[in-house]
């Protein structure tokens, strides 16, 4: 059950709670009124189609709304696995004046931490933000983050319905993926027309793709690679050899390329992730 929101919210309370994942489910238009400062913001009719934007189920949210909806909402979330640690209502009394206007600045995702860390390196190297295509970019979390980086993204994905959800949050969030619907199996060097600055790859490891990474590409572009390696196979899925990277991939079959990162990090179910920056030497 909603809680009504003005009974007891003061600024001094908000502050404890400003750094917990708070999702405002009201409309575009209502948040961009008035909203609790450092909330993210899903409408309701969206939120099926942008369930990507969460943090991992598990995690508990604090849910801002009108009734009707949050008692609508907080059983559909409990049941896909986000418990609900509050839920507050917005009464239609005046609006503190503490409270933030505008669209949402805030966002309870985040791209993988191999990208995000390294981002401003990359930009620094090239000048500033180019062209980057995402190899199977699922629903499109790192293809969203360089695009509001101010990036031209290209993101190819073979399954339709998640290049669907990721153009609803590019159209929500204001910015623009060009997606491809694509079957990179069947990729060749001629697949693009212009070639990119940035390749990134997360999660996903097709090698046959190698082969067309300087043709895919500009002297001095990116590529950044991050995936499961061999001991990954000890804690569950992937066990396949062929998305396991071994510890001389993808080094021994790009003579062009040579390495900026090497690193590895643990995820909380043990399985571990290595990431892989190269940079396509400027001369060859």
């Amino acid at each position: 059950m909603a809680l009504p929101l003005a009974n007891w919210l003061s600024q001094d309370k908000w502050q404890s709670l400003a750094l917990e994942p708070v999702l405002d489910i009201r409309s575009a238009d209502d948040f961009a009124a008035a909203h609790l400062p450092n909330s993210a913001n899903i409408p309701w009719a969206r939120l099926p189609l942008r369930l990507h934007e969460l943090p991992p189920a598990g995690t508990p949210l604090i849910l801002i709304g009108v009734a009707p909806v949050l008692n609508e909402a907080i059983p559909w979330l409990q049941c896909r696995g986000w418990p609900i640690k509050g839920a507050w209502s917005v009464n239609p009394e005046p609006i503190p004046d503490w409270w933030s206007h505008g669209p949402p600045t805030r966002r309870l995702w985040a791209p993988t931490p191999f990208l995000s860390e390294h981002i401003d390196g990359i930009e620094r190297s090239l000048g500033g933000p180019g062209r980057a295509l995402d190899l199977g970019a699922g629903t499109g979390r790192e293809s969203l983050y360089l695009a509001q980086r101010g990036w031209q993204v290209m993101a190819v994905e073979q399954r339709p319905e998640l290049l669907e959800r990721m153009q609803v949050s590019a159209k929500d969030w204001q910015v623009t993926i060009d997606g491809m619907a694509m079957d990179l199996r069947q990729a060749s060097a001629e697949a693009f027309d212009t070639p990119f600055h940035l390749i990134i790859q997360c999660r996903f490891l097709l090698r046959s793709l190698w082969a067309y990474l300087d043709a895919w590409t500009v002297r001095g572009a990116y590529y950044l690679l991050e995936t499961f390696t061999a001991e990954a196979a000890k804690f569950g899925k992937p066990k396949n050899p062929a998305f396991l990277l071994a510890p001389e991939e993808p080094m021994n079959v790009l003579p062009n390329w040579v390495v900026v990162i090497d690193q590895q990090r643990t995820l909380a179910d043990g399985r571990p992730l290595r990431g892989v920056l190269l940079k396509r030497a400027p001369t060859l």
